[in-house]
């Protein structure tokens, strides 16, 4: 038996036909999702810009943004995985610099402890504004109360400080 490509019926998942079956083989939750186009065996465009951590992929490195935008993935061994924590203003946005390739911006100012970091020392505000935390091993750890309060930027810049007032004064 031959093989073919398909869309599922929701849109969200690119289909490849092995051996009589179809299979997932990419995730198409962007807004332009999975279409098919004309031909032998049908071409399938699928906009993989938006995933959720754990769907199939196809190649290692590429990235997409969480379906609910407060995460950056990476498509790690077949799978998307979460790497970066988009907890900001901009929250995860993503856009097509070429028709096959998708770039990620990640506002990363406030975080959760345990969230995924990608910038070691990186520090951000948790996400009640009461204390700091710091990228260590990849994960947002090690809270620094701020009695005054942690302050983000007004900005959906991905580089900038945030601030902790620990409340000692002058």
């Amino acid at each position: 038996m031959g093989e073919g490509y398909a869309c599922s019926q929701d849109g969200t998942s690119a289909l490849a036909c092995r051996a009589g079956r179809f299979a997932v083989f990419d995730t198409c939750k962007g807004r332009r999702a999975c279409k098919v186009f004309p031909g032998e065996y049908g071409e399938v465009v699928c906009d993989d810009e938006m995933a959720d951590p754990g769907d199939p992929c196809r190649n290692s490195g590429d990235r997409a943004c969480s379906t609910n935008r407060l995460a950056a993935l990476e498509c790690t061994d077949g799978r998307m995985m979460a790497k970066d924590t988009c907890r900001g203003l901009g929250r995860c946005r993503a856009h097509h610099p070429s028709p096959k390739e998708v770039e990620i911006d990640c506002q990363t100012s406030t975080a959760a402890e345990n969230e995924p970091c990608l910038v070691e020392g990186k520090e951000v505000c948790t996400l009640d504004g009461k204390a700091m935390l710091t990228c260590i091993a990849r994960k947002y750890a090690s809270p620094t109360p701020c009695p005054g309060g942690c302050a983000v930027p007004d900005t959906r810049d991905k580089m900038f400080d945030v601030t902790c007032d620990t409340g000692a004064g002058p």
